[in-house]
């Protein structure tokens, strides 16, 4: 847990008090009373129990606000609040571009409308339709395809285990018997589900080619 104080410039803290007092909405005032309190030092345990929240919305509000500076709590500005437009398909297109759901405290790796929707509902109070945040998604040349495999360096300690299989090899005593087993049902070829991405621009996925274990001596 990083409890490192959050730094924020002069005009930044002014702007979080205008909200904290006359914020449009309790979540807004209630995120930028957080982000204020973490900028004056304040522990976490202390800003846990006097605004009834958990560490988890502490860390997750901490992180946004290093990465998207304060119009992360202080949100839309009027006119993109009363009327949803391209704010909030700029905004959308950059949570699933950059976020994971796991940011905002879903148990899962990758974004689905539904969820986009749960996340505009508890952070801005704004409700819309799965349908209007896929057509945002497609406004921004954002698609839902698969990404391209791409096979990634082998294992670091490749040559140091094969190394050691033959040097059990050539030691080994006549009245023993190596025997190997093959690791079984491992697919080395997974099924990828798809994901958003930039049209024109296939997302690469990472596998990693490791060295299994051997089975022990007889």
């Amino acid at each position: 847990m990083d409890e490192a104080h959050l730094r924020i410039t002069a005009r930044e803290r002014q702007a979080l008090l205008a909200q904290y007092r006359k914020g449009a909405t309790k979540r807004v005032r209630l995120r930028a009373h957080l982000v204020l309190l973490l900028a004056e030092g304040y522990s976490w345990v202390v800003i846990a129990g006097v605004l009834m929240c958990s560490t988890r919305t502490i860390a997750c509000w901490k992180r946004r606000v290093e990465c998207e500076g304060v119009r992360a709590v202080l949100g839309p500005p009027p006119a993109a609040a009363s009327r949803p437009g391209s704010w909030w398909s700029e905004l959308v297109a950059e949570w699933v571009l950059k976020w994971s759901p796991r940011d905002f405290g879903f148990v899962r790796s990758r974004w689905c409308c539904g969820v986009i929707v749960l996340v505009l509902l508890e952070t801005y109070e704004l409700q819309v339709s799965q349908e209007t945040v896929r057509r945002w998604l497609h406004q921004e040349q954002i698609v839902w395809r698969r990404p391209r495999p791409v096979v990634g360096p082998s294992d670091p300690q490749r040559e140091a285990k094969l190394e050691a299989l033959r040097q059990l090899l050539a030691s080994l005593p006549t009245n023993e018997i190596a025997v190997f087993q093959d690791e079984v049902d491992i697919n080395t070829n997974p099924k990828i589900g798809a994901m958003w991405m930039h049209r024109g621009q296939q997302t690469s996925l990472r596998s990693w080619l490791v060295l299994g274990h051997f089975s022990g001596i007889l």
